[in-house]
């Protein structure tokens, strides 16, 4: 194991461009000049372990003295920017995530046992004006915008996760890549079983117990913060665990349990855009979070991918099929176009928190559409304590840059 820790690290840190950007210069523009560092064209894997793909000079970071240094989650960090679940696939990801500038990175969703989820596509681009309007559903497009805020991408892959031996060498040397101020989350993923012949109340029984063992593996490998993602179809039962109070309350509770004091966070999805009446989606949202906090939950991530149908236009009889095969009806969407239901969802929890002195330590951490370095301050806000980014890190891996650039200089707003 030692050695193979000793080879991922070097792997992870030859990853990193050599070259830095002029320091008395803008940062340059990214997106449409260069490619997203994840190659929408390649598998999961292949991204995995020949990326990210990234060549250019990384950004200068503006220097943070210690004693100005943020608290989360117990944590000392330079800034409470972040990646959440997702891009960062294994350590190469982490430290390129950290040397451009996020502070709280997660590394991706991991299972107890190895998981090959969906085959190509898993990135397609998508109409951005038909989700801005709520179309249903929504079409691909043949040809990117140029703005990055207009990039809206499906986000189908079913939480790949490699095999223990190699999360055991590859997750502390993610951990090793990391600058002092800088802190990574583990995600983890309870997987149900498949055998119908279980009785129901078994399978949900089963399956808290793989969030707990899944928790406590990664724990083991150096996690120092755990992410229970409930955000996904999950639950034995279909659905999304993130909607069942009562379940959230009985997975979180096993798992802060077992964990000590190591935080929990829960990720959630979007409230307001599953139902249409917004009292009972602020009702639901409300429980979960009382739910959480009576479980000993330190912080709730939303928002998640926005769900939608997506399809594409069969160019040989002009019908529309599925965008991503028969067994993929759906997908999520991320993108700048999901911002205005992270920023709702946001601003719902805050005033939850604020107007229930009950659900006053949770943390809350914001995620969904920020493209550009003034959307950070969007969510914080909002009432947000940390705010992440997936697509904007993917399509601009000099958007953290930009930030602490904006804030250095007071142009934030």
């Amino acid at each position: 194991l030692t050695n193979k820790l000793s080879t991922i690290k070097m792997a992870a840190s030859s990853v990193l461009p050599t070259e830095f950007l002029p320091s008395d210069e803008p940062i340059p523009a990214w997106w449409p000049e260069h490619a997203p560092i994840y190659d929408i064209h390649k598998s999961y894997y292949e991204n995995a372990d020949s990326g990210p793909f990234m060549t250019q000079p990384l950004p200068h970071r503006p220097q943070v003295a210690k004693e100005d240094f943020q608290c989360f989650l117990g944590q000392s960090v330079m800034s409470k920017i972040g990646v959440p679940a997702g891009p960062l696939l294994n350590s190469r990801w982490i430290a390129l995530a950290a040397a451009v500038g996020f502070d709280i990175v997660t590394y991706k969703t991991i299972r107890s046992i190895e998981w090959q989820g969906h085959p190509l596509p898993n990135i397609l681009y998508i109409d951005p004006e038909e989700m801005r309007s709520n179309a249903d559903p929504c079409h691909t497009i043949a040809s990117p915008p140029s703005k990055l805020d207009d990039v809206a991408i499906t986000n189908s892959f079913g939480m790949q996760s490699r095999t223990k031996e190699y999360l055991r060498a590859d997750i502390p040397a993610a951990n090793a890549s990391l600058a002092d101020g800088q802190v990574m989350i583990v995600s983890v993923v309870g997987t149900p079983s498949s055998d119908a012949t279980i009785p129901q109340a078994t399978r949900e029984s089963m399956l808290v117990d793989d969030y707990v063992q899944t928790a406590l593996f990664a724990k083991e490998c150096g996690a120092r913060i755990i992410e229970a993602n409930f955000s996904c179809p999950n639950v034995c039962s279909g659905g999304s665990i993130y909607c069942d109070p009562a379940f959230v309350k009985t997975i979180s509770g096993a798992m802060t349990s077992a964990l000590g004091d190591t935080p929990l966070i829960i990720k959630v999805g979007a409230y307001h855009d599953l139902m249409a009446d917004e009292s009972k989606a602020t009702s639901l949202l409300r429980d979960v979070m009382r739910a959480a906090t009576e479980a000993k939950v330190a912080a709730i991530c939303g928002i998640n991918t926005l769900s939608r149908r997506v399809v594409t236009v069969d160019p040989s009889n002009k019908t529309e099929v599925p965008a991503l095969g028969e067994s993929r009806l759906t997908s999520g969407v991320c993108g700048g176009v999901i911002r205005a239901s992270g920023l709702r969802s946001m601003k719902a929890m805050s005033a939850l928190r604020k107007a229930d002195s009950f659900l006053g330590a949770l943390t809350l951490i914001g995620c969904g559409g920020i493209t550009e370095a003034h959307h950070f301050e969007q969510y914080f806000k909002a009432g947000a304590d940390a705010a992440t980014t997936a697509t904007g890190m993917m399509w601009d891996p000099y958007l953290a840059a930009r930030y602490h650039e904006a804030k250095k200089l007071k142009k934030l707003t």
